[in-house]
């Protein structure tokens, strides 16, 4: 997989434009991104959320696979999706 990091979204912003939404999901979802913050968030969602404890791989199917309601799991997209639409809002600190 290729690397996926913001100055890509930033570079490709106006061809982003042109893609539909499925394209734009397609190609986000064909990249690596290493995020531990917004890991460490999204774990923070399906915890409190969908009373999920881990979303680290624990190699047992009654630990690794879930039964959430529909409605759980759009609670939890949607919640991520608002935090994300905050963090683009948040000020960029500056030097002093």
């Amino acid at each position: 997989m290729e690397k996926f990091t913001n100055r890509n979204i930033q570079n490709n912003k106006l061809e982003q434009e042109q893609f539909s939404l499925q394209d734009r999901i397609q190609n986000i979802h064909n990249f690596e991104n290493e995020d531990t913050t917004r890991d460490q968030e999204i774990a923070i969602v399906a915890s409190m959320i969908g009373r999920i404890p881990t979303l680290e791989r624990q190699n047992s199917d009654s630990q690794d696979f879930h039964d959430i309601s529909v409605w759980t799991l759009q609670e939890m997209l949607r919640v991520s999706y608002e935090l994300g639409k905050l963090s683009q809002e948040a000020p960029v600190p500056t030097e002093l």
